[in-house]
């Protein structure tokens, strides 16, 4: 055999980059993740608190008697009744033997795809959600969307 005709393998230095849907019910303006940090485990439960209603009166000067009222208390459970994993593993001889390092490109692969699930179970919502959007259609009932546009501006209308 003849050295010149030897061609060897290479390993791209780098994974190829799979393009990933974006979130679209798990993002900041739809989902409140305001207490993520309060919660430990599956089976814990936040109790969120917040302020009731407050009555708005008529003010005249000089005539009105301005009546005080107590807050009320709007607080709201949030029960953890669900959790999700993802395990993987990776042979030590792979680990060594890798130019690019699959581990944490494979994680964040996982914890996109965990949010994926997340984003669909909250999809799951907005159906029984009724929210009238402005062309009367409600987000239950379906809805014929010809562009890109059609369906960022209903997605926009439903998350308002």
């Amino acid at each position: 055999m003849s050295l010149t005709n030897f061609i060897p393998s290479v390993w791209a230095a780098r994974l190829l980059a799979n393009l990933e849907k974006s979130l679209i019910y798990g993002q900041a303006p739809v989902v409140n993740k305001d207490y993520e940090g309060e919660i430990r485990e599956y089976g814990d439960r936040v109790y969120v608190h917040g302020i009731g209603e407050i009555s708005v009166s008529d003010y005249v000067r000089d005539t009105t008697t301005v009546n005080y009222e107590l807050l009320d208390d709007a607080r709201q459970e949030l029960s953890i009744d669900r959790s999700k994993y993802f395990a993987f593993r990776v042979d030590d001889l792979d680990i060594a033997q890798q130019k690019p390092k699959v581990i944490d490109a494979a994680s964040q692969k996982a914890t996109r795809t965990l949010g994926d699930v997340a984003d669909q179970y909250l999809a799951s919502f907005y159906p029984a959600a009724g929210q009238t959007l402005d062309d009367g259609v409600t987000t239950g009932a379906a809805k014929q969307l010809t562009n890109g546009q059609d369906v960022y501006s209903h997605v926009v209308q439903a998350s308002g």
